[in-house]
């Protein structure tokens, strides 16, 4: 659990991490001598009153605490819960939280902020205000290992449900969501010298006998390897940047998708992208 919002910029979270931990040391260091010194002056204070017996009357009222250390440790408490959901215009929490907290068309399972956070590291949520005058939302992250495997999961998705189908039609056309990426995975693997090991093992020349050979399905499964080996590589990669916008309707209760870009996404509709996101 965490006292401050997502919408709290990193460096306002990491400054208060360390100003916290650092007052921690500062009283842990010189808490007991400062008290001694004030209960030092005050005792030397007492001694200077004419009148003893009042002096130590009033001592007796007083009592040997000193109220300011546990003041101020509950005031940063007070400050570390209330402060940060202020949403103060310097770090735009209303608008990030209107997004974060949100939900996108067609997507209800959960909401925007959680979506991106299971998908996403070092994920940074901040606002500004465009040229124009509109209210955008932004985030930023890095393609984590969940979300590579999931976009590398649906890619193959359809090859692998119909790999056991009956019809020849089916299980074999099945492979047309793969052609767009075929080329790309024999330039990628052929430049790192991966090609050809792989053409090797589903060529019919590697067969007993070459009558035994099914070139059609060599030819097919050759194009599933070699997509897949490309994909672990290249296909959403771990650690690749990402930019999601949104602008902020003029009603500010609504918002509405900008842009997402990274190069994973290129050439890719908002659909598809959301499509891997939610799954």
């Amino acid at each position: 659990m965490t006292l401050l919002p997502d919408s709290v910029p990193t460096s306002v979270a990491r400054a208060f991490l360390f100003g916290t931990f650092g007052l921690g040391v500062v009283f842990a260091l010189y808490g007991n001598a400062w008290y001694l010194d004030f209960v030092r002056k005050r005792w030397e204070a007492l001694r200077q009153e004419p009148d003893q017996a009042a002096a130590l009357a009033r001592a007796r009222q007083t009592g040997g605490v000193h109220l300011v250390a546990p003041i101020v440790a509950f005031a940063l408490v007070i400050a570390a819960v209330v402060v940060p959901h202020l949403n103060l215009p310097s770090w735009g929490g209303g608008s990030v939280a209107l997004v974060r907290d949100g939900y996108m068309t067609g997507y209800s399972s959960t909401t925007i902020g959680k979506a991106l956070a299971a998908s996403f590291d070092h994920a940074e949520w901040q606002s500004f205000t465009s040229d124009k005058g509109a209210t955008v939302v932004k985030f930023t992250g890095k393609i984590n290992a969940s979300l590579h495997a999931n976009a590398i999961e649906q890619l193959m998705r359809p090859v692998n449900e119909a790999a056991t189908d009956n019809d020849i039609n089916t299980r074999y056309g099945s492979y047309d969501t793969l052609l767009p990426y075929y080329q790309t995975a024999i330039e990628h693997l052929k430049a790192r010298n991966r090609l050809q090991p792989i053409a090797d093992k589903h060529g019919c020349a590697q067969s007993a006998t070459q009558a035994s050979c099914d070139a059609i399905r060599a030819t097919f499964t050759l194009m599933r390897e070699v997509v897949e080996t490309w994909a672990e590589d290249a296909y959403w990669p771990v650690g690749e940047p990402v930019e999601i916008q949104w602008t902020v309707n003029p009603d500010g209760r609504s918002f509405s998708l900008a842009s997402m870009n990274s190069n994973a996404w290129k050439g890719k509709p908002f659909s598809d992208i959301f499509a891997v996101l939610y799954d």
